[in-house]
């Protein structure tokens, strides 16, 4: 299996979480090569010394945004028969995401499969790795929570092809809602890993992305621009638009209301030129349609009662 990322900017802020976040990768997925792709004289040398591969820099806008879809397309086409897998720099795995990549190798393409990531506090000092890392990952439950279905820090697919990826920008929120509504669109399977994969993501601000206006928010042209490529609003799905679930070894077809709802929307998607009667049918409907919205967001978020029968 092939593990790929671009890392954030090294620093003394960046740095201890990130080499990290990676050494968990390669603990939770012994075997597979690590890439990673960045600037030549800072994550070359890092990847030399901790056994990692450089996969070279990514092309940058005019605004001086790196494009992230650069990446995926490029590792689709030069592997497109082996299971990839995409993380965020940050993002901690436990060692027992093994099991799920057990299973999964014997799913035959294509497939997106994602989880939603626990919240942590920040970052505490040092970079933890062996059984310090593993002590760490196992207190996650007493410290963090469920972060929402919409803020995807990892991918995990097969036969995906991605070719067509707008030119993202790295750093700024949309792209990965793209990954859900373009597997979607294509009739794929979309695989919700959240019950049995533990990714595990740190509060941190956001000086290391271009563009923003306050290290708090992510804002600016930049952000504008991923905007502009997803195109529309309601192109933002997230796992609650997850076809399947893997629950206890076993590929399993969502049920439930919540469920049904999310496959209207990709359903119109789909057949926009049913939107001539879904328009005036969803106004004369609205209080209900309201309601059912409501609904379905308080069965997707986990934040609090966690995940349903989990």
């Amino acid at each position: 299996m092939i593990i790929f990322s671009s890392p954030k900017p090294f620093n003394e802020v960046t740095t201890p979480v990130q080499l990290s976040a990676i050494r968990s990768w390669t603990l939770a997925c012994p075997g597979a090569r690590v890439f990673l792709f960045g600037d030549l004289q800072v994550v070359r040398p890092i990847c030399e010394r901790e056994g990692w591969l450089y996969a070279g820099s990514l092309p940058v806008t005019e605004r001086g945004g790196e494009i992230l879809s650069a990446m995926f397309s490029g590792m689709t086409r030069k592997y497109p028969n082996e299971m990839l897998l995409y993380l965020n720099s940050d993002i901690l795995l436990e060692h027992t995401f093994s099991r799920s990549l057990a299973g999964l190798e014997q799913v035959p393409g294509p497939w997106l499969a994602s989880c939603r990531r626990w919240c942590l506090p920040a970052w505490e000092e040092g970079a933890k790795q062996g059984p310090e890392l593993l002590k760490f990952l196992g207190s996650v439950e007493a410290r963090g929570h469920f972060g929402p279905a919409s803020a995807l820090d990892l991918f995990l697919f097969r036969g995906l092809d991605l070719v067509s990826m707008p030119p993202f920008r790295i750093g700024h929120a949309g792209w990965d809602n793209w990954m859900i509504y373009h597997a979607c669109m294509l009739g794929i399977p979309v695989i919700d890993l959240s019950l049995t994969t533990r990714a595990c993501h740190c509060r941190h601000d956001y000086s290391y992305a271009r563009g923003n206006s306050s290290p708090k928010i992510r804002d600016g042209i930049l952000e504008q621009e991923n905007a502009w490529l997803l195109e529309r609003e309601n192109r933002r799905f997230h796992l609650g638009h997850a076809s399947h679930e893997w629950r206890n070894g076993h590929l399993l077809g969502r049920q439930g209301g919540a469920f049904r709802h999310r496959q209207f929307e990709i359903w119109i998607e789909k057949n926009p030129g049913h939107q001539i009667w879904v328009r005036p049918l969803r106004r004369l409907l609205h209080p209900w349609i309201k309601r059912l919205e409501k609904r379905t967001a308080q069965e997707e978020d986990w934040t609090s009662k966690g995940p349903p029968n989990g």
